[in-house]
């Protein structure tokens, strides 16, 4: 299906706020921290796939480590 309208979309600031409430609690893996935030973008309206991405800087001496979740109710 096309998107033509703002009322298909995702309203980025409830991604954001899911986000931030999840950091409210002490999650000591982002692989946990992402894949509950995928879970909590599963269940807003229309989505049915989540892709979430988590740099996290001097994580390692010399760059950064990352993950990325992707869940599909589909």
């Amino acid at each position: 299906d096309e998107i033509d309208g703002i009322d298909q979309t995702v309203d980025y600031r409830r991604v954001a706020k899911a986000a931030e409430d999840l950091a409210l609690a002490h999650i000591p893996l982002i692989e946990t921290f992402g894949q509950q935030l995928a879970k909590h973008c599963l269940d807003m309206k229309g989505v049915t796939c989540a892709r979430v991405q988590i740099d996290k800087p001097f994580a390692l001496t010399r760059g950064q480590a990352g993950i990325e979740v992707v869940l599909s109710n589909v």
